[in-house]
């Protein structure tokens, strides 16, 4: 296993107050435009969700986390160099994974990719 932050943080240096995933990533993807901003605020948001079973509380979850896990993937070919196709099919699988559940699922089930 790879430590990114230790990694980045040694490596290069940047007009940013930290070194987390989140100040970095205006460097190689968009701005974020989910209803979650922050992890503390998913864990007020999955707080009241378990108060009220609001659907799309969960679904505001989904959307963050998914941009975080599209921001690791990226920060690879950011810092790393690793080939832009490479990761970005990566992403796309991850994506159609976290879309389509059940889809995926089945797809393993019956040995494909």
């Amino acid at each position: 296993m790879v430590d990114l932050y230790r990694v980045v943080r040694e490596s290069v240096r940047v007009g940013e107050p930290g070194y987390s995933i989140k100040n970095l990533e205006r460097f190689y993807m968009p701005a974020r435009t989910t209803a979650v901003a922050s992890g503390g605020d998913s864990l007020v948001i999955y707080d009241r969700f378990r108060e009220t079973s609001e659907s799309s509380l969960l679904n505001d979850l989904r959307d963050y986390n998914r941009d975080d896990c599209l921001s690791t993937l990226s920060s690879e070919t950011g810092f790393s160099g690793a080939p832009r196709k490479r990761v970005i099919g990566r992403q796309l699988r991850t994506l159609r994974m976290m879309h389509r559940p059940e889809e995926s699922n089945q797809r393993t089930a019956e040995g494909g990719a």
